[in-house]
């Protein structure tokens, strides 16, 4: 996200010789805290009313999961209750816990925030990540449910909402890390899951832009495999260029770091390359992500 990315610890820069691993050099990071996003209710968008003659697009059974809530479509703007998950003046994001036991994710915009957000000028950014959303489930790509999505006619000029619903037994990655996971299982798991969820996004051209731990979704015991959220930013291409890539990478094992040692995230980068050991091209790579990662962790949040 533009307005609050995730402060991690550090990475190491890392290079091969024939015999293996052999020099590493450290590059200290900033230190986390709890939270890449604001989780204040006073930052939480608030006095947001439904645009007039709102256009609302569901799936079907949407109706049933509105009527557990005890709301319209359009009511969803109002909605004070669930935990809240990520707040700015301009956005706000709640976990909502439904009566069919499934966990929801209520996305509430201000007007603007889809140019605020570098998500898209004329599109409402929930119209933004519910076109998202569809292009990824079509290409392969586990994504969430889009349920519905109620917006004005006005683009981003007007207010707009999406409701998700989550992936059952699955719950934000950078939770589960902060819980102290067995960092062998969670290793494992990222290379056998993560990964190449990973490499099939960039091979179907798609760039996550905000590729960091808390915007997947794993399952509580690591076994099964992950989703992506977030995802009003993603971006499409017919080749994905190389600083895209090393964009998403450099995110993921930035926000990894704290958590997971610095040769497992070598050996995630191998994995992505599908590669045994570094050649030329892989050492010059790795280099590369540790570079962003640095200017990621320069990064000051804008909230939160």
């Amino acid at each position: 996200m533009v307005e609050s990315e995730p402060v991690c610890k550090h990475m190491q820069d890392t290079e091969s010789t024939a015999g293996g691993l052999a020099e590493e050099k450290r590059v200290t990071l900033s230190t986390p805290d709890s939270g890449h996003k604001s989780k204040h209710a006073a930052d939480c968008v608030t006095g947001v009313t439904a645009p007039r003659d709102p256009v609302i697009e569901s799936v079907p059974g949407a109706r049933g999961v509105l009527v557990d809530f005890g709301v319209r479509a359009s009511d969803l703007f109002r909605m004070g209750t669930g935990e809240i998950m990520r707040a700015t003046p301009h956005r706000c994001t709640r976990r909502l816990a439904g009566r069919d036991g499934e966990t929801y994710y209520l996305k509430v915009y201000r007007p603007g925030a889809g140019r605020i957000g570098k998500i898209d000028r004329a599109r409402s950014p929930a119209r933004a990540e519910w076109d998202k959303l569809l292009d990824l489930a079509a290409a392969g790509i586990p994504v969430p449910e889009a349920v519905c999505l109620v917006e004005g006619r006005r683009g981003d000029r007007d207010p707009s909402l999406i409701l998700l619903r989550g992936i059952r037994g699955c719950v934000p990655l950078d939770e589960l890390l902060a819980q102290g996971a067995d960092p062998s299982r969670v290793v494992a798991w990222l290379r056998s899951e993560l990964v190449p969820v990973v490499r099939h996004l960039h091979a179907c051209g798609f760039q996550h832009r905000d590729l960091y731990a808390c915007h997947v979704l794993a399952p509580t015991g690591f076994a099964g495999p992950p989703a992506l959220i977030d995802l009003a930013r993603v971006r499409k291409s017919a080749e994905l260029p190389a600083r895209r890539r090393i964009k998403d990478l450099a995110a993921l094992c930035y926000s990894l770091s704290p958590h997971v040692g610095n040769r497992a995230l070598l050996r995630l980068l191998l994995d992505y390359l599908e590669l045994a050991r570094l050649d030329r091209a892989a050492r010059r790579l790795v280099r590369r992500v540790v570079r962003k990662s640095s200017r990621i962790a320069r990064h000051q949040p804008r909230y939160g």
